[in-house]
């Protein structure tokens, strides 16, 4: 799989990140714990050699910043919802005979 980079603060990121590892983001995710999964995630797709440089772009006296680290996964995910085009729709409100 190729690498994604993503630019934070200027800084290329390299990440290898795959389907799997999408689908076990979002399958981590539940409702009272969306921060650690995001984090995780980029934390083990991060190349090794830049973990300590992300690390000091997404953590706040130690602590995961929520919003970004949310942002960054959602960005890595981007790219897995191939070209497929998701709209809602209102129902016909009119019946054919």
């Amino acid at each position: 799989m190729p690498l994604t980079t993503l630019t934070l603060d200027d800084k290329p990121f390299d990440f290898d990140i795959g389907v799997d590892d999408s689908n076990r983001y979002i399958n981590s995710i539940d409702a009272q714990d969306k921060v650690a999964p995001s984090y995780n995630l980029i934390m083990q797709t991060v190349k090794p050699e830049q973990k300590d440089d992300l690390k000091k772009v997404v953590l706040i006296d130690g602590k995961p910043n929520g919003f970004l680290c949310i942002n960054i996964a959602g960005e890595l995910n981007k790219q897995f919802s191939g070209a497929v085009k998701v709209s809602l729709g209102k129902p016909s409100t009119s019946q054919s005979e």
